[in-house]
């Protein structure tokens, strides 16, 4: 069954334990490896914006400690153990066997194998020189990767889970590496691989992923595109990554039941807050968007085509999982220029530009989400109006709509949908009424959503009289 036919339980992390000490990585300042962004701080429930230096975090490595992660696929070939820091290719970009490496086995050779060879391949890396606590740094200084997936035939899994495993590019790759340039600056993921705890920084192109792939438990730190889905089945990007400062963090190019939960944009759950991303995930295909934390400026920028279904559920929107707002101005659920649309249920959306805005090529559905104090509720391309609410009490709710459809009834402080109540249907008599418990001192909502899935914006609030 496709991901969009599994009812995927909503995934929430659970905050990081107290024992938790300050480490500062003395090799990672000496490399120059600390990131630009801004630390969180927390002031009256509102997580902030400071100057502390992100080596003041704990260890990716704990946090990835935490998570559930993916487990490799089965190799024919014993794993094959990262020792060095340096990018040491012995043996040239022929080499097939860890024989011929040399004494030790640099990160690129293990590549260079696993690319040259068939069959399922497993990276690992040694405790000795990848401890959790301290980080080892591998700096990339040349062209160092197979070009493209012609070099990688089979499945690999870079499997840094226990470890500390840092990637970084250095500056003077940068304008070399970008597109269209030959793809020797990454690896890319073939069919069927898996990639879990590994820290990428100022990464210099996409890594494409292809079908049967995942990604968990990953920083990807850069300020170009991340990853590029190119388009095969059932692509899981998740749980526990973090895109940090990117123009696209994921781009889904063609329709692959691309699964993307439990993720965090612009956000570190160990209490970091990047400068905010645009773009964050650009979707030109459906996918299953879920359970993701996005402190971004723009979460999407979405164009499925006809006969495709994006669906984006159980997000957190200016807010992370505890429900803290995020400081900036920041991107709701917004953006979505074209195809079909299912908001919903359980995104959350606080303090945004927008709840929810799509463009009259769109078709919106927006079903039992938590939107509030955003400075828009709901635009859609709906061609009704909003249902109209003629009568509150303590018990009930009742109106009249527009044309026939599926009301959903909210309470809020001021105009839009915190807090979901009920829903009813609104037939050829074009009135309805729900029976509900209605909060005093609240103002009650109302969004009417058609047969052909268009939800209208939130009706006019009404209050229950004391």
């Amino acid at each position: 069954m496709g991901l969009f036919g599994v009812d995927a339980p909503t995934r929430r992390f659970a905050p990081l334990p107290a024992r938790y000490r300050v480490f500062s990585i003395a090799l990672m300042s000496l490399l120059g490896c600390g990131r630009s962004g801004f630390y969180i701080s927390v002031v009256n429930d509102r997580l902030t914006d400071s100057d502390s230096p992100t080596s003041s975090l704990p260890p990716w490595g704990e946090y990835v400690a935490t998570l559930s992660l993916p487990p490799c696929p089965a190799s024919p070939f014993p794993s094959l153990v990262v020792d060095t820091l340096t990018d040491e290719l012995d043996g040239g970009e022929g080499l097939s066997e860890p024989s011929l490496a040399g004494p030790s086995l640099s990160f690129v050779e293990a590549i260079f194998i696993a690319a040259n060879r068939v069959g399922v391949d497993v990276i690992e890396f040694t405790p000795d020189v990848f401890p959790v606590s301290t980080p080892g740094v591998i700096q990339v200084r040349t062209r160092s990767f197979p070009n493209g997936f012609a070099y990688e035939p089979s499945a690999l899994c870079i499997n840094a889970r226990d470890r500390g495993v840092v990637i970084e590019w250095l500056e003077g790759l940068d304008s070399f590496c970008a597109e269209p340039a030959p793809g020797e600056c990454v690896w890319h993921l073939q069919a069927g691989s898996v990639q879990v705890g590994l820290e990428l920084r100022r990464l210099p192109m996409p890594i494409w992923v292809a079908n049967g792939s995942k990604m968990a438990g990953c920083v990807l730190d850069s300020p170009y595109r991340q990853l590029e889905v190119q388009g095969t089945p059932q692509v899981e990007i998740g749980p526990g990554n973090v895109f940090a400062q990117s123009v696209w963090a994921v781009s889904v190019q063609t329709q692959s039941d691309v699964w993307i939960h439990d993720n965090f944009f612009s956000y570190d759950p160990r209490g970091f807050v990047y400068s905010p991303t645009s773009n964050t995930i650009a979707l030109f295909a459906g996918a299953l968007i879920e359970g993701n934390v996005f402190a971004s400026e723009q979460a999407f920028q979405g164009r499925p085509p006809s006969g495709e279904i994006a669906v984006v559920r159980h997000n957190s929107f200016g807010v992370d999982t505890a429900g803290r707002q995020l400081a900036g101005s920041l991107s709701g659920i917004e953006s979505l220029v074209s195809g079909k649309w299912i908001v919903g249920p359980g995104n959350v959306v606080r303090g945004t530009r927008c709840g929810v805005c799509s463009s009259s090529s769109a078709v919106t559905q927006v079903t039992r989400n938590s939107i509030t104090g955003t400075e828009v509720g709901i635009v859609t391309a709906a061609p009704f109006a909003p249902p109209a609410i003629t009568a509150v009490s303590a018990t009930s709710v009742a109106g009249t709509c527009a044309t026939p459809g599926m009301v959903e009834v909210f309470s809020d402080a001021g105009d839009q949908g915190e807090t979901f109540l009920t829903d009813t249907v609104c037939g050829s008599s074009l009135t309805w009424a729900a029976a509900t418990p209605v909060p005093v001192g609240r103002n009650v909502t109302a969004t009417l959503t058609d047969d052909n899935g268009h939800t209208s914006a939130f009706s006019a609030p009404v209050a229950l009289a004391n």
